[in-house]
């Protein structure tokens, strides 16, 4: 698999993803603008993420678009489609053991089965910024809108060259606010942090637009679950063993009246993934690297692979050494790649 990769000031590395996106023959044409919303937003960016604003007007320099469109589409058409837009069951699982001074993660993003063939990795180099590696499902959220012409890079999993890993899972929730798009505050972390603790200080002073769970984890040993409604959130820590797991229901006591998966999707595996994923690391007493593929691939529910959706990539990670494997599946079978 190829990884893409983009150097030089926001500016600059906006200019080649436009030439990217025009190479691909994305359209703004029918885009149409709301201008009130656009102009909450630009306010919420401007203040948090400047430095994203300025890509954007690289992009459109880049691609040849409407400046104001693609603003329109980059920071506010969420908030117009925020109820609309998803119509899968979302279903992704994180976790992280804590053994000694080792800490090991694995994740499964799982979305629609069309994902498969649109997913990217990439690398990102922004002049004084932290670098990073991000995966993306190029955003995908539709079935029927999986085209080259509708791709973005827009990571779902972030790890930047201090050792710092952050990823998303979905959260079911009704409520929203003005704020950065869940993508946009993962890539604000992996440009900005090297530690859990740094990560943590930049969602206690950013808005967030729509309800997601994060996974934090850092070379030193530290991991952290934030869920959060996008009006409050909460931080979740390891219990006594070390283990704490993601998937996609609150697990902080207060939250808990305010999750909604079970009224929208009364069949869903959020609990069983997560149960799963507890039994699979306790038959393990002295877990190690080579038992986090097993739980990802291996398993009943933790690995999807339904009509309306699969794993589309597996990521196993020694946060303390380095080591990482990305695995995924396509046409002809299994594969992997160290990264």
């Amino acid at each position: 698999m190829r990884i893409n990769k983009f150097a030089g000031t926001s500016r600059e590395v906006g200019e080649q993803l436009g030439k990217f996106y025009e190479q691909q023959n994305r359209s703004l044409r029918d885009v149409q603008v709301n201008e009130a919303t656009l102009n909450r937003q630009l306010a919420v960016y401007k203040k948090h993420y400047p430095e994203l604003l300025e890509e954007i007007g690289g992009v459109a320099v880049g691609g040849n678009f409407d400046l104001e469109k693609l603003l329109y589409v980059s920071i506010a058409q969420d908030v117009d489609q925020r109820m609309s837009r998803v119509k899968a069951t979302e279903s992704c699982t994180i976790f992280g053991v804590k053994k000694g001074d080792k800490l090991l993660v694995g994740r499964n993003y799982d979305w629609l089965p069309q994902a498969r063939d649109c997913f990217h990795i990439y690398e990102m180099d922004i002049a004084k910024r932290y670098k990073y590696i991000g995966i993306t499902d190029m955003t995908i959220f539709d079935p029927h809108h999986t085209s080259h012409k509708h791709w973005s890079f827009s990571a779902e999993d972030a790890i930047n060259d201090q050792g710092l890993y952050i990823g998303l899972t979905y959260a079911f929730n009704q409520r929203w606010s003005y704020g950065l798009a869940s993508t946009h505050i993962i890539r604000l972390v992996a440009e900005t942090c090297g530690t859990v603790a740094q990560a943590l200080k930049v969602f206690r002073k950013t808005p967030l637009l729509t309800p997601k769970n994060f996974f934090i984890a850092d070379k030193y040993g530290n991991m952290a679950a934030i869920e959060h409604t996008s009006k409050t959130f909460r931080v979740v820590r390891p219990d006594k063993d070390g283990i704490l797991i993601q998937t996609n229901h609150y697990t902080a006591p207060d939250l808990l009246k305010e999750d909604s998966v079970f009224k929208q999707h009364p069949a869903h595996t959020t609990y069983l993934r997560y149960y799963e994923t507890l039994r699979e690391i306790k038959r393990h007493p002295d877990f190690k690297f080579a038992n986090i593929r097993p739980i990802l691939r291996n398993t009943h529910y933790v690995y999807a692979d339904s009509n309306d959706h699969q794993t589309i990539w597996s990521l196993a990670m020694d946060m303390t050494s380095g080591k990482r494997e990305i695995i995924w599946d396509d046409a002809s079978g299994e594969k992997e790649r160290a990264f």
